[in-house]
Protein backbone atom coordinates (compact mmCIF):
# COMPACT_ATOMS: atom_id res chain seq x y z
CA UNK A 1 0.00 0.00 0.00
CA UNK A 2 1.53 3.18 -1.31
CA UNK A 3 1.41 6.29 1.46
CA UNK A 4 0.59 9.51 -0.19
CA UNK A 5 2.30 12.77 0.06
CA UNK A 6 -0.90 13.93 2.17
CA UNK A 7 -0.78 11.22 4.23
CA UNK A 8 2.89 12.79 5.06
CA UNK A 9 1.58 15.92 7.10
CA UNK A 10 1.56 16.30 10.27
CA UNK A 11 -1.97 17.03 11.95
CA UNK A 12 -2.89 20.26 11.80
CA UNK A 13 -1.35 22.55 14.57
CA UNK A 14 1.97 20.65 14.91
CA UNK A 15 4.76 21.92 13.07
CA UNK A 16 7.17 19.37 11.45
CA UNK A 17 10.46 18.99 12.18
CA UNK A 18 12.08 20.77 9.34
CA UNK A 19 9.67 23.97 10.11
CA UNK A 20 10.17 23.51 13.77
CA UNK A 21 14.01 23.95 13.03
CA UNK A 22 13.85 26.63 11.06
CA UNK A 23 11.68 28.83 13.27
CA UNK A 24 13.98 28.63 15.85
CA UNK A 25 16.71 29.75 13.99
CA UNK A 26 14.80 32.58 12.68
CA UNK A 27 14.21 33.48 16.30
CA UNK A 28 17.47 33.33 17.72
CA UNK A 29 19.11 36.15 18.99
CA UNK A 30 22.79 36.93 17.92
CA UNK A 31 25.11 36.77 21.32
CA UNK A 32 26.85 40.14 22.26
CA UNK A 33 30.83 39.74 22.85
CA UNK A 34 32.94 42.31 24.58
CA UNK A 35 36.18 42.57 22.53
CA UNK A 36 39.75 42.91 24.46
CA UNK A 37 39.86 46.52 22.90
CA UNK A 38 36.57 47.75 24.20
CA UNK A 39 38.17 46.06 27.42
CA UNK A 40 41.53 47.92 27.43
CA UNK A 41 39.70 51.46 26.60
CA UNK A 42 37.43 51.15 29.47
CA UNK A 43 40.47 50.40 32.11
CA UNK A 44 42.49 53.17 30.32
CA UNK A 45 39.50 56.03 30.68
CA UNK A 46 39.00 54.44 34.66
CA UNK A 47 42.56 54.98 35.35
CA UNK A 48 42.80 58.49 33.88
CA UNK A 49 39.85 59.71 36.08
CA UNK A 50 41.84 58.25 39.20
CA UNK A 51 44.83 60.50 37.61
CA UNK A 52 43.38 63.43 37.48
CA UNK A 53 41.33 62.85 40.81
CA UNK A 54 44.94 62.31 42.43
CA UNK A 55 46.40 65.31 40.46
CA UNK A 56 43.24 68.01 41.61
CA UNK A 57 44.31 66.75 45.88
CA UNK A 58 47.73 66.78 44.98
CA UNK A 59 47.23 70.61 43.84
CA UNK A 60 44.85 71.58 46.93
CA UNK A 61 47.07 70.16 49.42
CA UNK A 62 49.94 71.78 47.92
CA UNK A 63 48.11 75.41 47.47
CA UNK A 64 46.94 74.44 51.28
CA UNK A 65 50.62 74.14 52.32
CA UNK A 66 51.64 77.25 50.49
CA UNK A 67 48.96 79.30 52.24
CA UNK A 68 49.90 78.26 55.57
CA UNK A 69 54.00 78.61 54.71
CA UNK A 70 52.88 83.09 54.41
CA UNK A 71 50.21 82.81 56.66
CA UNK A 72 50.33 86.38 59.13
CA UNK A 73 49.16 86.86 62.72
CA UNK A 74 48.01 90.22 63.70
CA UNK A 75 48.23 91.19 67.68
CA UNK A 76 46.76 94.57 68.35
CA UNK A 77 48.75 95.75 71.50
CA UNK A 78 49.07 99.01 73.80
CA UNK A 79 51.71 100.06 75.68
CA UNK A 80 52.22 102.68 78.73
CA UNK A 81 55.99 103.60 79.22
CA UNK A 82 57.51 106.71 80.63
CA UNK A 83 58.17 108.31 76.82
CA UNK A 84 54.06 107.58 76.34
CA UNK A 85 51.29 105.72 75.39
CA UNK A 86 51.27 103.65 72.05
CA UNK A 87 49.09 101.42 70.56
CA UNK A 88 50.72 98.49 68.13
CA UNK A 89 49.88 95.83 65.44
CA UNK A 90 52.26 93.29 65.45
CA UNK A 91 52.83 90.90 63.16
CA UNK A 92 53.70 87.00 65.03
CA UNK A 93 52.75 84.75 61.62
CA UNK A 94 55.36 83.58 59.45
CA UNK A 95 54.14 86.21 56.66
CA UNK A 96 53.20 89.70 55.35
CA UNK A 97 50.20 90.74 56.29
CA UNK A 98 48.36 93.20 53.86
CA UNK A 99 46.05 95.67 55.98
CA UNK A 100 42.97 96.92 54.17
CA UNK A 101 41.66 99.42 57.18
CA UNK A 102 41.19 100.15 60.62
CA UNK A 103 38.22 100.86 63.20
CA UNK A 104 38.95 102.36 66.25
CA UNK A 105 36.57 103.17 69.06
CA UNK A 106 37.07 104.83 72.39
CA UNK A 107 34.26 104.87 75.20
CA UNK A 108 32.21 102.26 72.74
CA UNK A 109 31.88 105.65 70.15
CA UNK A 110 33.59 104.87 66.84
CA UNK A 111 36.47 107.30 65.87
CA UNK A 112 35.91 108.90 62.83
CA UNK A 113 38.06 111.62 63.66
CA UNK A 114 40.49 111.58 65.82
CA UNK A 115 40.69 115.60 66.33
CA UNK A 116 37.34 115.45 67.17
CA UNK A 117 37.01 112.10 69.73
CA UNK A 118 39.44 114.59 72.02
CA UNK A 119 38.16 117.86 71.63
CA UNK A 120 34.87 115.80 73.04
CA UNK A 121 36.86 114.58 75.75
CA UNK A 122 39.05 117.24 76.96
CA UNK A 123 37.35 120.55 75.46
CA UNK A 124 39.67 123.46 75.35
CA UNK A 125 42.57 121.60 76.49
CA UNK A 126 42.15 119.41 73.16
CA UNK A 127 45.31 118.73 71.04
CA UNK A 128 45.67 117.94 67.13
CA UNK A 129 47.95 116.14 65.47
CA UNK A 130 51.56 117.88 66.74
CA UNK A 131 50.87 115.93 69.67
CA UNK A 132 49.72 112.67 68.53
CA UNK A 133 51.20 110.07 66.17
CA UNK A 134 48.93 108.45 63.90
CA UNK A 135 49.69 105.71 61.06
CA UNK A 136 47.20 105.21 58.51
CA UNK A 137 45.95 101.81 57.14
CA UNK A 138 45.87 102.77 53.43
CA UNK A 139 48.43 100.21 51.54
CA UNK A 140 50.11 99.08 54.69
CA UNK A 141 51.99 95.71 54.75
CA UNK A 142 53.28 94.45 58.16
CA UNK A 143 56.38 91.80 57.23
CA UNK A 144 56.02 89.22 59.80
CA UNK A 145 57.91 90.03 63.33
CA UNK A 146 57.48 93.39 62.53
CA UNK A 147 55.88 95.97 65.20
CA UNK A 148 54.26 99.29 63.86
CA UNK A 149 52.91 102.18 66.19
CA UNK A 150 49.44 103.00 64.82
CA UNK A 151 48.44 105.53 67.12
CA UNK A 152 50.64 107.32 70.30
CA UNK A 153 51.75 110.14 71.76
CA UNK A 154 54.28 111.53 74.69
CA UNK A 155 53.84 112.43 77.68
CA UNK A 156 52.35 116.58 78.97
CA UNK A 157 49.84 117.88 81.12
CA UNK A 158 46.94 117.32 78.31
CA UNK A 159 47.91 113.69 77.21
CA UNK A 160 48.05 112.35 81.17
CA UNK A 161 44.50 114.23 81.72
CA UNK A 162 43.42 112.15 78.21
CA UNK A 163 44.48 109.09 79.88
CA UNK A 164 42.88 109.96 83.45
CA UNK A 165 39.39 110.32 81.24
CA UNK A 166 39.34 107.51 78.55
CA UNK A 167 39.36 105.06 81.16
CA UNK A 168 40.38 101.61 79.79
CA UNK A 169 42.19 103.63 76.07
CA UNK A 170 40.75 102.83 72.82
CA UNK A 171 40.34 100.07 71.16
CA UNK A 172 41.37 98.98 67.81
CA UNK A 173 40.44 95.81 64.99
CA UNK A 174 42.48 96.13 61.95
CA UNK A 175 41.00 93.95 58.95
CA UNK A 176 43.90 92.42 57.04
CA UNK A 177 44.53 89.28 54.63
CA UNK A 178 47.59 87.54 53.60
CA UNK A 179 48.98 87.29 49.99
CA UNK A 180 46.48 84.43 48.90
CA UNK A 181 43.76 86.57 50.22
CA UNK A 182 42.30 85.02 53.72
CA UNK A 183 41.15 87.54 55.47
CA UNK A 184 40.78 88.25 59.19
CA UNK A 185 40.18 90.88 61.87
CA UNK A 186 42.53 91.30 64.89
CA UNK A 187 40.74 92.84 67.80
CA UNK A 188 42.27 94.14 71.00
CA UNK A 189 38.87 94.71 72.76
CA UNK A 190 38.04 90.73 72.36
CA UNK A 191 41.47 89.94 72.54
CA UNK A 192 41.55 87.67 69.37
CA UNK A 193 42.03 87.52 65.81
CA UNK A 194 39.07 85.65 63.47
CA UNK A 195 39.02 84.75 60.16
CA UNK A 196 36.36 86.89 57.42
CA UNK A 197 35.24 86.60 53.69
CA UNK A 198 36.85 90.56 53.41
CA UNK A 199 36.91 93.93 55.21
CA UNK A 200 33.95 95.72 52.66
CA UNK A 201 31.57 97.61 54.33
CA UNK A 202 33.79 98.96 57.42
CA UNK A 203 35.01 102.30 58.19
CA UNK A 204 38.11 103.56 58.33
CA UNK A 205 39.89 104.77 61.41
CA UNK A 206 42.04 107.60 61.14
CA UNK A 207 40.59 111.05 59.69
CA UNK A 208 42.87 113.89 61.10
CA UNK A 209 41.28 117.34 60.10
CA UNK A 210 44.27 119.62 58.46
Amino acid sequence: MTNSAEDKQPPEGIESDNEAGGSSKQNAQPIKTVRADQVASYFALALSIAALAVSLFEVASIRRQQATSVWPYLVVSQSYSPDGFSLYLENKGIGPALVSDINGSLGGETIADVDKAFADLLGDDAFGYEVYRLTGSASLVISSGERVEMFGFGWEERTRRLIKIWGDGPKMSACYCSVYGAWWTADNSAKSTTAGESCKGREAFGTVNS
